[in-house]
């Protein structure tokens, strides 16, 4: 036995595929029609109205309307259905129309059978709705293809963010390694906290210096001043006098707080 797709080369090689696409069309739209009256156990009249209480149920649930199945109602649904359009067709025109005018206080007004339905205008409608729907599924595919290229990156990137939390780690602890008083002058202690990857690590440094050389490091824009070599000469000389004064032995050292002239004068970072 021939498949489908078998039979539907051949039927198009006999009849042309816009002619065995018109045809399938026809049949099928009338195929849903029929099976849908038999299932409802309804006479074609019945069947009919049920079709088109569906439709206007569905226009008047999006526009917040109450149009009721007049008789010119009935005579744009009919011609429709004539022309092998099936109830899925007016919800798709009902939803492309509805995003297109509902905000339009111009257009909203047109959101009505009266327009919707009418023969010359209907299949337009319906082509809005498919440019739609192929918009959509083109931004879905688009964002699954980019969901899909950051699950494939998201290993590199996390291998990368660890290399470098490490490499930190390294220079942090490098860096804290070094006394406070190591250094031959204030501005070279200065450059070296900034050389700490973080704030909290070297808040963790500046947490073991004495507390005098701490508040001098955060004095008002200090780091600023030593980058462009203009480090007080106040901050060079009292940081030579803490270093000569530390005891040999000394650890954590406490010192007096900077003075107010000092204070008001003095930047930092």
């Amino acid at each position: 036995m021939a498949t489908l797709k078998e039979l539907w080369a051949i039927a198009s090689e006999l009849l042309g595929s816009e002619e065995l696409t018109r045809r399938y069309h026809a049949w099928i739209t009338q195929l849903i029609r029929v099976s849908r009256a038999r299932q409802a156990h309804l006479a074609p009249d019945a069947a009919f109205d049920a079709e088109v209480l569906a439709i206007l149920a569905d226009l008047n649930s999006r526009v917040g309307s109450r149009f009721r199945p007049t008789d010119a109602v009935r005579a744009l649904i009919r011609a429709l259905f004539a022309a092998k359009y099936v109830r899925e067709d007016f919800f798709k025109v009902h939803a492309a129309q509805h995003a297109l005018w509902a905000e339009d206080p111009l257009m909203r007004k047109y959101l009505r059978p009266s327009t919707l339905y009418r023969p010359s205008h209907f299949d337009e409608y319906l082509s809005n709705w498919y440019a739609a729907a192929n918009a959509a599924a083109e931004h879905d595919q688009k964002r699954a293809a980019a969901r899909q290229r950051a699950q494939k990156e998201q290993p590199a990137i996390d291998a990368a963010a660890g290399e470098a939390a490490r490499k930190a780690r390294l220079l942090a602890a490098e860096l804290s390694a070094l006394p406070w008083y190591s250094f031959p002058s204030w501005a070279h202690f200065v450059r070296h906290c900034l050389q700490f990857p973080d704030a909290p690590t070297l808040n963790a440094y500046l947490a073991q210096v004495p507390e005098r050389v701490r508040r001098m490091r955060t004095a008002t824009k200090m780091g600023i001043l030593v980058l462009t070599n203009q480090s007080p000469a106040w901050a060079e000389s009292e940081y030579a006098a803490l270093k000569a004064s530390r005891p040999p032995s000394a650890g954590v050292e406490r010192g007096t707080s900077l003075d107010s002239s000092q204070t008001t004068t003095t930047p930092s970072p």
